[in-house]
């Protein structure tokens, strides 16, 4: 859990900075170890908001419409 926590801060000082590649690195190495529903929809919400500040909006729509799901 201290793990997911740190992760998560971690997520928001890469997106801060702009560092979209190293954010969607913490993202993919979280969702591997997440296993409640609110830190799995977290880091999908987080990967999400990744893709399109990357402007890859086809992966950020797949993946938002999971979180709907």
């Amino acid at each position: 859990q201290d793990y997911l926590k740190a992760s998560y801060l971690k997520l928001t000082c890469l997106l801060q900075l702009k560092d979209y590649r190293g954010a969607l690195d913490v993202c993919l190495s979280a969702l591997n170890k997440a296993v409640s529903k609110d830190d799995i929809l977290s880091f999908m919400y987080g990967e999400a908001e990744i893709y399109i500040r990357l402007e890859n909006y086809k992966k950020a729509k797949v993946i938002l419409t999971k979180v709907l799901e």
